[in-house]
């Protein structure tokens, strides 16, 4: 089967979790912590392939390659402004991003994919509340409540997948946007995480 056919050449689990972060930047460290604690959550679920987790100091076009064949996947990344704890909606292919080697928003690695295999991916940005993203300072208290509360949140719908439920209720559509590198707020909420106004190092 051709590297860039829809669906890979061997199975895998139909649901995929990104966690993108800078461990050693205080609340950046959102989405790998939270992906250690699904981890032991979701053990059972890892342990028989049906969900997969992924750790990423930030997201790639290479990434792409993980989505294929996914029945869904979600992206979870902290943010430094937004709503609190968290935000979560669908990720639309974002065409007119830029494409570049490394550092893409969700939304220009869902075009990636569309424009390497013809179709969209079930792509979720789950968008976690951050304070203090300064070096080697340790998560936030605020953060690690977000980061509980989020993790509650993942967990449960992980576990309506499992069971054949819908991943998430549908979303308001986007009838205001603010579009900088990385961050899109649709009517307020926060689709995905830091740009502009973060401009610390990766």
């Amino acid at each position: 089967m051709s590297l860039l056919s829809p669906e890979p050449a061997t199975a895998r689990a139909q649901v995929l979790v990104i966690g993108v972060g800078n461990p050693d930047r205080g609340d950046d460290a959102i989405g790998p912590l939270l992906l250690d604690r699904l981890r032991g959550a979701l053990s059972r679920e890892v342990s028989v392939g049906q969900v997969e987790l992924l750790d990423a100091y930030q997201l790639q076009p290479e990434h792409a390659l993980d989505l294929r064949g996914r029945r869904r996947s979600i992206v979870v990344d902290a943010a430094a402004t937004g709503p609190a704890p968290f935000t979560h909606v669908p990720v639309v292919p974002d065409t007119g991003a830029a494409i570049t080697t490394h550092s893409l928003s969700p939304g220009a690695l869902a075009a990636v994919h569309q424009r390497l295999f013809g179709v969209a991916p079930v792509l979720t940005a789950l968008a976690v509340r951050g304070e203090d993203f300064g070096l080697g300072v340790p998560l936030s208290t605020a953060g690690a409540q977000h980061l509980e509360a989020a993790l509650a949140w993942l967990e449960s719908q992980l576990r309506m997948t499992r069971a054949g439920e819908t991943l998430a209720a549908a979303h308001r559509p986007c009838s205001a946007r603010l579009r900088t590198k990385r961050l899109l707020i649709c009517d307020g909420l926060t689709i995905a995480a830091k740009r502009d106004y973060d401009t610390r190092p990766r």
